[in-house]
């Protein structure tokens, strides 16, 4: 039981480092915390209607649960998360085109 408790603890930090894109929310610092509080948030504010009470005390008690467990995981997972934040710095997207070359024209002589 230990194993499989471990295993599904830190669901926001697997989600942020290893599911989601950057477009989708992923691989922020802290983003495992932050979407765990943001998803708690919205079972509050706004819920589904097909979501009943009994359902959304469920889902918003197992992701306060779990929460403590995320800022483990998003603390342990900072380093990897900022390297990865350089790394698509660095370079372009693969879907966006490389900006043209704004190097000055040298004048030509008449």
């Amino acid at each position: 039981m230990l194993p499989l408790l471990t295993l599904a603890s830190g669901c926001g930090t697997f989600c942020n480092t290893v599911w989601w894109i950057p477009s989708e929310g992923g691989q922020r610092v802290y983003g495992g915390v932050r979407a765990e509080a943001g998803e708690v948030k919205r079972l509050a504010v706004s819920p589904s209607p097909h979501e009943t009470a009994w359902d959304r005390f469920r889902v918003a008690s197992l992701l306060v649960l779990d929460l403590p467990l995320s800022a483990v995981g998003d603390t342990l997972t900072l380093p990897y998360v900022l390297w990865l934040g350089r790394s698509a710095s660095i370079r372009p997207a693969p879907d966006q085109p490389t900006p043209p070359d704004k190097s000055p024209v040298p004048a030509s002589s008449k």
